[in-house]
């Protein structure tokens, strides 16, 4: 069980609205969506180019929709939230919705992230038993990945992965 809303916050990366927009371009309206969908794929790569190791707040869907004091997370942020030392995990269900509560060993605050799956194409895929949420970290070593949170019933961990999926995001707050 995927909520409505949840359903809504699932993009390609570097895209900052819904993966609906994809379609545009398979439909023949081109213009931005086309470039969008070259970044994506690895057909432009903007750290080949300029450097980049993050995202800038313009290819952030969370920025763009959020607005500035929002962001997605970065790698180290994923690692130190799935770190054993700072956290427990347990797989759990919360109001009909299955997926991962973190807890912080130090100060008791806690995070769900909804088992969402993921989308390719119109496909939904994993809905119920994993969860992929983006990082604003690119993986600079390949242009067209991008490092990542995944995590089922069994385990959890931080890895880099093809730009091209839909998948969740988590917004976090900028830190000053």
């Amino acid at each position: 069980k995927v909520s409505a809303v949840h359903r809504k916050c699932v993009f390609l990366l570097g895209e900052v609205s819904a993966v609906r927009r994809k379609w545009d371009f398979l439909l023949g309206k081109v213009s931005a969506v086309r470039r969008r969908l070259d970044f994506c794929l690895g057909k432009v790569s903007v750290n080949d180019k300029d450097g980049l190791t993050e995202l800038q707040p313009e290819d952030d869907a969370v920025t763009a929709n959020w607005g500035s004091s929002w962001q997605m997370p970065s790698m180290e942020q994923f690692e130190e939230l799935i770190n054993g030392s700072n956290t427990t995990t347990s797989w759990i269900t919360l109001n009909g919705v299955k997926g991962i509560m973190i807890v912080s060993k130090f100060n008791g605050k806690h995070i769900f992230l909804p088992a969402a799956g993921c989308r390719l194409d119109t496909r939904l895929s994993g809905a119920g038993s994993n969860g992929k949420y983006w990082s604003r970290s690119l993986y600079t070593s390949s242009s067209n990945k991008v490092y990542y949170l995944f995590f089922n019933s069994s385990q959890i961990l931080a890895d880099y992965y093809y730009r091209y999926y839909g998948w969740s995001v988590r917004p976090v707050r900028v830190q000053e």
